[in-house]
């Protein structure tokens, strides 16, 4: 998902208010809305920390880093990347539950 960032403002208000609805986004100047980048996004920032934070190099950079690694797996589909990961790599995992 992409997550927007914005800079101080109404805007940034309004991305934060879980009440907040597409009306009151809709009323904003594009001046305002300007504020938001879409670029931001969590994952970005995780894989290019050292670029420009919500700009369209540091996505850049994070594709190509992402484009590099052997393999990297996605929470919401464990089992799945699991598979991909004996797939690609040619290896048996067992799988464990953590408990906690």
């Amino acid at each position: 998902p992409i997550h927007f960032h914005c800079a101080h403002g109404r805007a940034r208000e309004i991305v934060r208010d879980a009440n907040a609805s597409i009306e009151e986004w809709a009323h904003l100047s594009e001046k305002e809305r300007a504020k938001c980048k879409r670029t931001f996004n969590l994952h970005t920032q995780m894989l290019a920390p050292d670029a420009g934070l919500g700009t369209e190099e540091q996505l850049e950079l994070a594709k190509k880093r992402l484009k590099a690694m052997i393999w990297f797996g996605i929470l919401e589909y464990w089992p799945e990347s699991m598979w991909l990961f004996r797939q690609e790599l040619k290896t048996d995992l067992s799988f464990y539950t953590p408990v906690f």
